[in-house]
């Protein structure tokens, strides 16, 4: 038998099956996969650093903590964990910025203080795993259309 042969009759496709347990004693159930992982914190969570922004500029930006529904204000120049941040000046198409699991985002601000630059890194491994386990993985603007995990702290309208 060669070694890439085996398998383990427990283990078939990610599920357990009762069939092939020495015993009866056992529970049967459906592993669902990216649920589960997400639960298990397989994929780590995205992080934002903000570095050189005055108190006025940090007022202008929100964080979206990982689990979703809860905002933060900045009240100083650091670094963040969190699924992404909402922007005071935001548009239609630049509604809130998703961080996904261990990528970040440098946020600084231009020399002339004119506005802010957004200078992403993505984790190529986790974007990896993510899709694989069929999670969406994105380090960008997304729409306002699109999915969120918290109410925009900024839109008066509430984000509907």
């Amino acid at each position: 038998m060669k070694e890439f042969d085996f398998q383990n009759p427990w283990d078939v496709d990610g599920k357990y099956y009762v069939s092939n347990a020495t015993s009866s004693n056992v529970l049967e159930r459906e592993l669902n996969t990216s649920k589960e992982s997400e639960k298990l914190g397989i994929i780590p969570t995205g992080s934002m650093s903000f570095e050189g922004l005055n108190e006025t500029e940090l007022m202008m930006f929100a964080i979206i903590d990982e689990e979703g529904g809860t905002t933060h204000n900045l009240r100083e120049n650091g670094a963040y964990d969190g699924d992404g941040f909402f922007y005071k000046h935001f548009t239609e198409n630049e509604y809130w910025y998703k961080v996904s699991g261990e990528s970040s985002v440098t946020v600084t601000v231009k020399q002339d203080r004119s506005g802010f630059i957004w200078t992403p890194t993505i984790s190529a491994f986790w974007k990896t795993i993510a899709e694989k386990f069929g999670k969406y993985y994105n380090v960008d603007w997304e729409p306002k259309s699109s999915p969120r995990p918290a109410l925009n702290p900024f839109d008066r309208n509430g984000g509907k």
